[in-house]
């Protein structure tokens, strides 16, 4: 099984990043050049990038592939910012899997993907990866894979 979250980090990336630099940039250029008398809509423009880079940081969105194969489970992923950074990559092989847990995080908005790996005969816990931004047909495929606590 193969699932990633494109369309929605698409969409977040669309409306929370990339349309506000672009209206800045458009409207810093006509303030600049003096086509437009006002430094009003450059203002609002840059409070719009400012806003998107907050939720972005905030929510913790991040773009995610998730692999299950026979022997191995591998999840792929990077943030989502305006500068974006390198992929992450956690990957178990099926017989150190220990569980993993999905959990929301404030109030909904922020949905939290934990993988356990046994280690020598403990649960090493893995950084939470965030899955908010997968569909929902697609985070209940992800529910009925991993069990809600680790064994």
């Amino acid at each position: 099984m193969e699932l990633d979250n494109a369309k929605g980090t698409f969409l977040a990336k669309l409306i929370l990043i990339h349309i506000p630099v672009a209206l800045l940039l458009g409207t810093g250029i006509l303030a600049l050049f003096l086509i437009i008398h006002t430094w009003l809509p450059v203002i609002i423009s840059g409070l719009l990038v400012i806003l998107g880079w907050l939720v972005t940081v905030i929510l913790r969105l991040m773009f995610v592939r998730l692999r299950i194969s026979e022997d191995s489970i591998t999840v792929m992923y990077y943030p989502i910012r305006i500068l974006s950074s390198n992929y992450k990559k956690i990957e178990i092989r099926k017989d150190q899997f220990a569980g993993g847990e999905i959990s929301g995080k404030m109030g909904g908005l922020r949905t939290i993907l934990l993988l356990y790996e046994d280690a020598s005969g403990t649960n090493a816990a893995y950084p939470p990866v965030t899955i908010s931004l997968f569909s929902a047909k697609d985070l209940k495929k992800i529910k009925t894979t991993f069990p809600r606590t680790p064994r």
